[in-house]
């Protein structure tokens, strides 16, 4: 949880932002020092920012996920942000009105590094911050070992906590293998690294709690979940529906109800006949 925001009031009313739209740009302006960037194939630099991880952070804000984004939407058409996305990833960046949130009266600007300038270019490659490990020193989840997250070489350093090929592989092996529908492989493991870099979860914690949820899901028979694509489940975050109740269960016997059920062979016996009515043993 983010324990600290700094609000400018001033340019908040400056902007128009209501007090939700002002506290949530206060968290999506620190984002740059420690979200993940990714560049689009245009080539422009964005941060991933899931709404699962303003939800975590912001609870004062709102625990919605529809809420949280329909408020980053609100700051796009306020001119503050930019958004895009990549999968099912939320991708979003400052524009320059919004790096003006903390501008001096000077003129000079104390906006976190790497928020726009052309040195954000080379931090792709020397850091591997992410929001599983921020480095927001106002956050409730941060390490035990100070970080260096500008030095790949320091042991502790967010580089170290990245996810390799090989995790990633073996993460999605788990989640492969966990019963659903084996369909579009290369597609499906596009998803699962687009899903587990915005989850807040490791990544192989990620792959079991989606094995675990589609083991529930197949044993509930959900409607329709057996014909579902793994990629479609990753994209629409299915694991975030209602679980379907278990199958009803009965102690009805095979066979149609209100039909007498066939008995084993040999099991037959004849009545006495003194237990017969005089009808059937006249003649006999």
């Amino acid at each position: 949880m983010q324990y600290t925001l700094t609000i400018n009031q001033q340019k908040a009313l400056e902007w128009e932002l209501n007090s939700q739209q002002a506290l949530l740009f206060a968290f999506v302006y620190e984002c740059p020092s420690w979200c993940n960037p990714i560049t689009t194939d245009d080539g422009v630099l964005f941060f991933a920012l899931s709404k699962q991880k303003i939800v975590d952070e912001l609870p004062l804000l709102t625990n919605k996920k529809d809420t949280a984004y329909r408020l980053l939407r609100a700051l796009a058409k306020a001119g503050v942000i930019e958004m895009s996305t990549n999968g099912s990833i939320t991708l979003v960046r400052l524009t320059d009105k919004g790096k003006t949130w903390n501008r001096k009266g000077d003129g000079s600007e104390k906006y976190p590094r790497g928020v726009g300038n052309k040195s954000e270019e080379g931090r792709k490659n020397i850091r591997g911050g992410s929001e599983k490990s921020p480095t927001n020193q106002d956050t409730s989840n941060q390490g035990t070992k100070n970080q260096d997250t500008n030095n790949p070489d320091v042991p502790g350093s967010a580089e170290d906590s990245a996810p390799g090929v090989d995790s990633l592989d073996a993460a999605f092996e788990t989640f492969w293998q966990a019963g659903m529908r084996k369909a579009n492989r290369k597609a499906a493991r596009k998803a699962f690294e687009s899903a587990a870099k915005a989850s807040d979860k490791p990544v192989a914690e990620f792959a079991l709690f989606l094995a675990d949820d589609i083991a529930r899901r197949i044993a509930a028979e959900q409607l329709g979940f057996d014909r579902m694509h793994p990629t479609t489940y990753l994209n629409g975050e299915r694991w975030e529906d209602d679980m379907p109740p278990p199958p009803a269960q009965t102690n009805a016997k095979p066979g149609r109800a209100g039909f007498a059920q066939p008995k084993p062979a040999g099991s037959y016996q004849r009545p006495a006949d003194n237990d017969m009515p005089q009808w059937a043993t006249e003649g006999s």
